[in-house]
């Protein structure tokens, strides 16, 4: 199971990168019809293509049982603890980054309807 979850892991990283590329290429050809809302879906999916890359690095395995969630690495270098906690840190930010970026999508277009 663990060699098929790091396949994901990877797939889905070069997936995202894939997709995410394309995206910046469409917002960047239609700059001027997306207006300042451009900054905020660029910062969107370059957070994203980091989100999958720090997924990519630190391949967490979530674990949840009653009353308890957890998650560990099943990540080829997981013995060594040190690259382990700075791989989780890289996709613990990734993951605030993309909430706080939603956050002001969200609020600047609530902005605008107001």
């Amino acid at each position: 199971f663990t060699s098929l979850y790091k396949w994901f892991c990877l797939i889905s990283c070069v997936c995202s990168c894939m997709l995410n590329g394309l995206l910046i290429v469409i917002v960047h050809t239609r700059r001027t019809r997306i207006g300042f809302y451009r900054f905020f879906t660029l910062s969107t999916l370059l957070i994203g293509i980091f989100y999958s890359i720090a997924f990519a690095v630190a391949q967490p395995f979530w674990y949840a049982n009653l009353g308890m969630l957890g998650f560990f690495s099943i990540a080829p270098w997981q013995r060594n603890a040190q690259l382990t906690s700075i791989a989780y840190q890289f996709w613990f930010i990734s993951f605030v980054l993309i909430v706080l970026s939603m956050t002001c999508s969200f609020t600047y277009r609530y902005g605008i309807l107001c």
